[in-house]
């Protein structure tokens, strides 16, 4: 069965890459553009299916490259992907001939945040198999970006602090509490509580 073949158009580079993910299994991503006039000149050129096309671009915008394409004749679906909800931006984008309006939503904001901090399937696996398993999107964020692996998790466990969450490891992690610290406390007798261990690393624990 032959596959659709899709040209994506926004200025975002990330987010490119991001649609590119998304969507490479079931169609055929026959090319990217940053703005309206790249769009236009690859369109001539590859003659895609469909055009996955952003509104607000610089030197030409979304509106105005749909409109110069279809006056061109090509024949091509136009499938606009905006962050606008302005009724009016939507019925203008429709009179250009375009098929479809998808608002970029929050959903589409997590993909780009997942291909920052480098956050997919095998990651969200490691992540369950220590017991984290109903996180929210965000706590994965801070565990990429404070390095809370799971390695640092079971080294912590092993060192005694059960029951953490997320926002204690990530103090562990900002305080660089690490296992000699845990067990130098231990030993001068600091109870295993992640505020205690934090208040001896900058030196205003009571013992």
């Amino acid at each position: 069965m032959k596959r659709t073949r899709i040209l994506l158009v926004d200025d975002h580079v990330m987010l490119l890459d991001c649609l590119v993910s998304l969507l490479e299994k079931e169609f055929d991503i026959v090319g990217v553009a940053p703005d309206g006039g790249a769009m236009l000149e690859m369109a001539r050129r590859i003659q895609p299916d469909v055009v996955v096309l952003d509104i607000s671009m610089p030197e030409l915008n979304g509106v105005d490259a749909a409109r110069m394409l279809f006056r061109e004749a090509i024949p091509v679906k136009v499938l606009f992907l905006s962050m606008y909800a302005d009724v009016s931006l939507v019925e203008e984008a429709f009179r250009t001939g375009a098929s479809g309006y998808v608002l970029k939503s929050a959903g589409m904001e997590e993909l780009v945040k997942a291909r920052i901090f480098k956050i997919d399937a095998e990651f969200v696996k490691q992540v369950s198999q220590i017991g984290f398993d109903k996180e929210p999107f965000e706590s994965l964020v801070k565990m990429q970006i404070f390095k809370v692996t799971p390695e640092f998790v079971t080294e912590m466990r092993n060192e005694g602090l059960n029951d953490l969450h997320i926002e204690d490891l990530v103090k562990l992690r900002i305080f660089k509490i690490d296992t000699d610290f845990i067990r130098a406390a231990k030993a001068d007798g600091v109870p295993l509580e992640v505020e205690r261990l934090v208040q001896r690393k900058i030196g205003v624990a009571r013992r």
